[in-house]
């Protein structure tokens, strides 16, 4: 599958935070999200971006210890 890349506008539009969130989310000192700069604009690979998401602290509520029930 090829790698997808997006602009902050395009990234907004797949993640739960504003442009502005994440232009701060970029900026952040301990553990920043993950972009590469071209020009004066900012481009995120989706695979890079997920995986930093998943790395979050906070709870996942998509988990269920009891997996082995279905």
């Amino acid at each position: 599958m090829p790698r997808q890349i997006v602009d902050i506008k395009g990234l907004s539009e797949k993640m739960p935070f504003t442009e502005n969130q994440l232009y701060k989310l970029v900026h952040k000192p301990d553990n920043p999200l993950p972009y590469k700069k071209c020009g004066k604009r900012l481009l995120f690979d989706l695979e890079r971006v997920y995986r930093w998401f998943d790395g979050l602290p906070g709870k996942d509520e998509t988990l269920n210890d009891d997996w082995g029930s279905l």
